[in-house]
C-alpha cells in the first residue's frame, strides 16, 4: 500500500464525515446488493490502510475511528437488516408509484385516441365515470396462521428454517403478531406460548446453525416476551387494530384524491372533444376553399 492510497482514503472518509454522508458511503457499500459479510470485508480493507499502527499520515487516526464507528453500528445484525427492510420498502413504494403513473398515462392516451369517434368516446367517458364512483375498500386481510415457512408438523428442513429466518428478520421489530404469526383478533397467551415453543424448537441457536439464526431468535423471543403478558397482549391488540384503521384511512384518502382527479378529467373531456372536432372542421373547410380557388 502506498502513501498516496492512504492519503486518498483519508480524504474520502473525512469528506463523508464533513458532509454527514450515509454510513454506507463511508464503507463504500451498496445497500441494494451488500450483505453483512461485505460490511466486515470493507472495514478490514480500510483498517489495513489506515490503522494507526500502520499509517502515520496526518488525520489517519480520525479517519480510521470514523470507519470503526460505522462498522460497529452496521455490524449489528438487527440494525443492518432494519436498513435493508427500509430500503426494500422504499424501492417497492417507488415501483408502485411508477406503475400508477403508467396507468394514468395510458388512460389519458386512450382518451385522446377515442376522440376520433363519438360512440367510442362516449363509452370511454361512461366507463371512466363508473370507475370514478368506485369506493375504496378496507385493507386486505392478513392470512395469519399461514405466514410461517416452518413445517406444520414434524421437523422442518433447513430450507424451511432459512426461509423462516428471512421472514422474521424482514418484519418490523415491533410487529409482534406478524413475527409470531398469531391472529390479534382471537389469539390468547396460551396460543402465543405454543407458537413461540414451535419456533424455538426449530430456530434455537443451540439447535440450528444457519446464518442469522441468533438475530431471528432474539426478534421472536422479544415478541413472545411482550405478548405473553395478558395486559400487554390486550394493549397490543388495540394498537394493532388502530394501526390498521389508520392505514385504511390513508388508503381511502389516496383513493378519493385519485377519484377527484378522474372526475376533473372527465368533466373537461367533452370540451376537449368539442375543440378537436372544431379544429378538424376548420381544416376541412380550409381545404375545400383552397381546392375551389384552384
Amino acid at each position: 500500500m502506498s502513501e498516496s492510497q492512504q492519503a486518498a482514503e483519508i480524504a474520502r472518509i473525512l469528506a463523508c464525515v464533513a458532509k454527514k454522508a450515509s454510513p454506507l458511503d463511508v464503507l463504500q457499500l451498496d445497500l441494494a446488493t451488500c450483505e453483512l459479510s461485505d460490511v466486515h470485508r470493507h472495514y478490514r480493507k480500510i483498517a489495513l490502510l489506515l490503522h494507526p499502527d500502520k499509517c502515520s499520515l496526518p488525520n489517519a487516526s480520525e479517519a480510521f475511528h470514523a470507519a470503526e464507528k460505522v462498522h460497529k453500528s452496521l455490524s449489528q445484525e438487527p440494525i443492518f437488516y432494519q436498513l435493508k427492510r427500509a430500503f426494500q420498502k422504499q424501492q417497492d413504494r417507488l415501483a408502485e408509484e411508477g406503475k400508477a403513473n403508467e396507468k394514468v398515462g395510458g388512460g389519458v392516451a386512450g382518451g385522446a385516441a377515442g376522440a376520433s369517434s363519438s360512440a367510442s368516446s362516449s363509452s370511454f367517458s361512461a366507463a371512466g365515470q363508473k370507475r370514478g364512483r368506485e369506493t375504496a375498500t378496507d385493507l386486505p386481510p392478513i392470512a395469519f396462521g399461514s405466514l410461517t415457512h416452518l413445517a406444520p408438523s414434524g421437523l422442518s428442513s433447513d430450507a424451511q428454517k432459512a426461509a423462516e429466518i428471512r421472514r422474521v428478520l424482514q418484519c418490523k421489530p415491533t410487529d409482534y403478531f406478524l413475527i409470531l404469526d398469531v391472529d390479534p383478533a382471537s389469539c390468547t397467551v396460551a396460543e402465543v406460548d405454543r407458537r413461540y415453543r414451535k419456533m424455538a424448537q426449530a430456530l434455537h441457536p443451540d439447535k440450528c446453525q444457519l446464518p442469522h439464526v441468533d438475530s431471528a431468535f432474539t426478534v421472536f423471543e422479544k415478541a413472545h416476551k411482550e405478548l405473553a403478558d395478558e395486559r400487554k397482549l390486550v394493549r397490543f391488540k388495540v394498537a394493532f387494530e388502530q394501526q390498521r384503521k389508520k392505514a385504511a384511512a390513508l388508503a381511502q384518502s389516496a383513493h378519493r384524491r385519485g377519484r377527484q382527479q378522474r372526475q376533473q378529467y372527465y368533466r373537461w373531456w367533452p370540451r376537449i372533444r368539442q375543440h378537436n372536432r372544431g379544429g378538424a372542421t376548420a381544416a376541412a373547410q380550409n381545404g375545400s376553399a383552397a381546392q375551389s380557388a384552384v
